[in-house]
């Protein structure tokens, strides 16, 4: 697999590069020479997943006037996480520790430091998030497949592939190729408990994620091992685990990548971008859940004399 060393200008083709700033990834429209897509935007996509094609407009960077979402406590940490167990270098590049004289942002210099360090593209950490990361960090470093090299080899890779179709540019950028030639991402979790990180898969869109780099190495002619999420917990006692993505929800994220795709060419072509359907659309009542109204009728039938006497007294 050629690597190319990214010069600062648009890319214009197809492949793999190195050094391209995770801020302009994300961010800078004019990062490629054609509109580009990556997973964490298809996810809003999808009517599946209580997206839309408008959803994905509101906060896609091609759109002039597109929505910023703001950075809360749960994503700088997360990011934090992300990065410290990639590596010290990583991390120092795109974070910065709070002063400790702040223990919050109600005071108006601390907001004014958060917000220059999110100008400059950085992330604020906190001294306590930072011995937290590091105690996840040592977690992981016991995992066996971690031991094993699952989270070691080229990091941080800006792979892209022109779709032939659309002309779209679609983007992935996975934590780590391992140099057992398998890409892995690392992700946090509340709870390793199956029913949870199973749903996950749809609701965080890592299907997509784990699809969408399968069909750029097709496309590009890279081996495609598998695709491996590596978790650790948020909270002590900080539980990991590794595991690989099936291949039947690798092969449908393909396929889903593919006709989201297809969907965004097409509201490009048209200008137009659907919002969700509305359950009703204003053909009939709302009517109460029955659950619901069972509830009710069965209050209603067990009120007593003294409830009722309270309530007309009231």
């Amino acid at each position: 697999m050629d690597i190319i060393k990214w010069d600062g200008q648009p890319i214009t083709s197809s492949g793999v590069y190195s050094g391209v700033p995770i801020d302009r990834y994300h961010n800078d429209p004019e990062l490629f020479s054609c509109p580009a897509v990556s997973k964490s935007q298809l996810k809003t996509l999808f009517f599946l997943t209580g997206g839309s094609p408008w959803h994905f407009w509101q906060f896609w960077n091609q759109n002039p006037e597109r929505k910023i979402r703001k950075p809360t406590k749960e994503t700088d940490f997360g990011k934090a996480a992300h990065a410290l167990v990639l590596g010290e270098e990583v991390f120092g590049e795109g974070y910065e520790l709070r002063p400790a004289q702040w223990d919050d942002y109600t005071k108006v210099e601390s907001r004014v430091w958060r917000d220059r360090v999110y100008a400059e593209g950085r992330t604020p950490v906190t001294v306590q998030d930072l011995k937290t990361i590091r105690k996840m960090a040592r977690a992981l470093e016991a995992n066996r497949y971690v031991r094993g090299g699952i989270l070691k080899g080229d990091m941080e890779l800006t792979m892209v592939l022109k779709d032939p179709e659309t002309g779209l540019m679609l983007k992935v950028r996975p934590d780590v190729l391992s140099t057992l030639k398998i890409f892995s991402d690392f992700k946090t979790a509340a709870s390793l408990k199956e029913v949870f990180i199973r749903a996950q898969l749809l609701s965080g869109g890592y299907y997509l994620q784990g699809g969408a780099i399968k069909l750029v190495c097709e496309g590009l002619d890279i081996p495609f091992k598998g695709f491996v999420l590596v978790y650790c917990t948020k909270d002590e006692p900080f539980q990991t685990m590794a595991a690989p993505l099936d291949p039947v929800a690798l092969e449908l994220g393909q396929r889903m990548v593919g006709q989201g795709l297809k969907i965004i060419a097409r509201c490009l072509e048209t200008g137009v971008w659907p919002e969700p359907p509305n359950f009703n659309d204003g053909r009939q009542p709302i009517e109460l859940l029955e659950r619901d109204q069972k509830r009710i009728e069965e209050y209603l039938g067990t009120l007593s004399i003294d409830e009722l006497k309270a309530i007309q007294a009231g």
